[in-house]
């Protein structure tokens, strides 16, 4: 079994370094803007306690736009992520951002942004921007800036929150709240599954 895994490996391009990995996170929505203090009205979409769900794929190999010794930015890494908050849906993104800070400051922290995204307006409002960000205050979370595998649980993020913005042009609105877990299911064509195959 071992030397069939090992002749794939080889013969099929790119087989080995490709290793894409998918973070299915859930939480509750907590804050949603009412029309007060000149922010939109969202209450009649969202609902506090709704449930958020996010499934974002990365790919492990991919290369980091603008490296130091702490922070690693990923341009457009995730746009093919997709979110749902409670039946509202959203399948994709024009453009997104990974940002992975390992131990900057004594932080490790995971900030996912998705840009001009594919979902409903509410109203005369269109969806602009999701931001994740999970933060460890004492660094002991990360270990590089390569997008982990797996997701370290939600327990380890003392910060974790999302946050879905809305404009019409004039005003803004934000629905938000918390991550509760996250798991990071197998992914089929990753070299990741292949070992998981080879050690059963």
């Amino acid at each position: 079994m071992r030397a069939l895994l090992v002749s794939l490996a080889l013969l099929v391009p790119g087989f080995a370094s490709a290793e894409p990995v998918t973070y299915h996170m859930t939480g509750t929505v907590d804050m949603v803007d009412n029309g007060t203090a000149g922010t939109l009205d969202l209450s009649g979409t969202f609902a506090l306690g709704a449930t958020f769900t996010l499934d974002l794929t990365v790919e492990r190999s991919s290369v980091a736009s603008h490296p130091d010794q702490w922070t690693s930015l990923y341009s457009n890494m995730g746009r093919n992520a997709h979110f749902t908050i409670g039946s509202y849906a959203c399948t994709g993104a024009v453009a997104s951002a990974v940002i992975i800070e390992n131990d900057y400051s004594g932080f490790d922290e995971i900030d996912f942004i998705m840009y001009t995204l594919t979902a409903p307006a509410v109203g005369q409002a269109t969806p602009a921007i999701l931001q994740v960000t999970l933060q460890n205050n004492l660094g002991t979370t990360l270990d590089s800036g390569v997008p982990p595998r797996p997701m370290p649980a939600m327990s380890n993020w003392p910060t974790k929150f999302f946050a879905l913005s809305f404009s019409d042009g004039v005003s803004t609105g934000t629905v938000g709240g918390t991550f509760t877990d996250v798991s990071t299911p197998a992914q089929g064509t990753s070299w990741g599954r292949v070992k998981d195959l080879y050690r059963q």
